[in-house]
């Protein structure tokens, strides 16, 4: 209570234009003392003023964000060969973290309350919906109609994935080897060339995404996982 009658007193102390650029600037702001400048600008007679300020204020908000959408790729842009190399190395690893790159992209433009690493962990559930959604993008479309079909290439995922799984767990190095190399992301190239095309076209010279720690994580698991196997294989 006493901080609350504290930032009062000071919101009271600013004048007409002091409050009307801390409401313009409300995502710089606590709620609370947005709250109480909106509050003290209509005590003070300024309820028009404070509505045509919220107005610019969004218009701003979204004209800023309109702006910074517009520098950024619809979708992860990577290479085709990356995808291909670390889902190898990562024993498909890799796609997961695909999987969840892609649908953080899709939490930012569309505001969409939801976990992208959660969606990315568990894919054989989220798969079919990612590939829909940007199956579906209609800025994407606008850009260029996709041809792949969705549904058919997130269960041919879906399988190819639970088969590696499978086999990775029967006894014997070589299962593990073979589980590495069932090419589950096949299924994802489709997806990823009709992506990297859009975000050129839209953004011409786009560079692809760097190496983030999302991808050194997936190179390190795989490299562990690959000098065990090897290591085994030499010893026997």
């Amino acid at each position: 209570m006493q901080n609350d009658s504290a930032l009062q007193t000071r919101i009271h102390n600013l004048s007409d234009e002091e409050l009307l650029k801390m409401i313009k600037e409300a995502s710089s702001y606590q709620p609370e003392a947005i709250s109480f400048a909106q509050e003290e600008l209509a005590r003070r007679g300024g309820s028009d003023a404070i509505a045509t300020e919220i107005q610019i204020s969004e218009q701003y908000q979204e004209e800023k964000r309109k702006e910074q959408h517009a520098t950024k790729p619809l979708f992860l842009h990577i290479p085709i060969g990356r995808l291909i190399v670390m889902s190898v190395v990562s024993f498909s690893l890799y796609e997961m973290y695909w999987i969840y790159k892609n649908w953080s992209y899709l939490k930012e433009r569309h505001n969409l309350d939801i976990n992208p690493f959660g969606r990315g962990w568990f894919g054989i559930f989220y798969c079919h919906s990612l590939l829909r959604r940007i199956h579906e993008d209609k800025e994407a479309r606008s850009i260029q109609v996709p041809s792949f079909s969705p549904k058919s290439l997130a269960t041919g995922w879906v399988v190819l994935l639970i088969i590696s799984i499978i086999v990775g767990r029967a006894p014997g190095i070589a299962a593990s080897i073979i589980s590495a190399f069932i090419p589950s992301f096949l299924f994802l190239i489709p997806v990823q060339k009709y992506v990297n095309a859009v975000n050129e076209r839209r953004i011409p010279g786009l560079p692809f995404y760097r190496w983030s720690s999302g991808h050194v994580v997936c190179l390190v698991f795989g490299i562990i996982i690959w000098a065990v196997l090897l290591l085994r294989l030499g010893a026997e």
